[in-house]
């Protein structure tokens, strides 16, 4: 179903699965977001295949995602062919990378963070941001970062300034796909 939609080099994808890790992911996300609704990110390279961290970085079929229990939504962005050629080259290669397990406890401290700060309106930020620990990104990252290393497009926030690729998760890129600001145009979902 999700390969005959004509996919492009670039689409991003983000699911909810219904496995403990999925469900652990969107409870501390929701800290940050107050409502998360998805736990993983991906980015399509074509219309039948994508590229995404999971243990490591792989290639997978778009086919996995046609699993009636899970939630998806597709997204495309506004990218050239040649963007789009570039990203698919250069994510290729990222293949076999691990995955930022070191990423985690960081993500932690900032959900953590942004519930004990009530008062702040944004998402704290600061552990992913500053203590990289290692070049190695989870999910949202690798999906961030491809599109900035590859592409001249950037994410930004509400107020214009554009978004690193170390502050993202699942949730928050979805956030930023809903702004105007980003020109993301959603091309497919299902499921609630």
């Amino acid at each position: 179903m999700i390969e005959k939609l004509g996919l492009l080099a670039g689409d991003i994808g983000l699911s909810m699965g219904k496995s403990w890790v999925s469900k652990a992911i969107k409870f501390f996300q929701s800290w940050h977001t107050k409502d998360a609704k998805f736990s993983h990110a991906w980015i399509a390279i074509n219309h039948e295949a994508c590229v995404e961290a999971l243990a490591k970085v792989t290639i997978n079929r778009l086919s996995k995602y046609d699993a009636p229990d899970e939630r998806i939504e597709i997204y495309r962005i506004p990218l050239t062919d040649k963007e789009r050629n570039d990203l698919f080259f250069g994510v290729t290669k990222e293949i076999n990378r691990a995955y930022g397990w070191l990423k985690i406890p960081l993500v932690l401290f900032d959900a953590i963070s942004t519930k004990v700060m009530f008062w702040k309106k944004e998402p704290v930020f600061f552990f992913t941001k500053y203590f990289g620990i290692t070049s190695f990104r989870d999910c949202s990252q690798l999906v961030t970062w491809a599109i900035y290393k590859f592409t001249s497009y950037r994410f930004k926030n509400l107020d214009g300034n554009v978004v690193s690729w170390r502050e993202m998760t699942p949730d928050h890129l979805y956030d930023l796909l809903q702004l105007p600001i980003n020109e993301a145009k959603k091309v497919f979902w299902k499921g609630k």
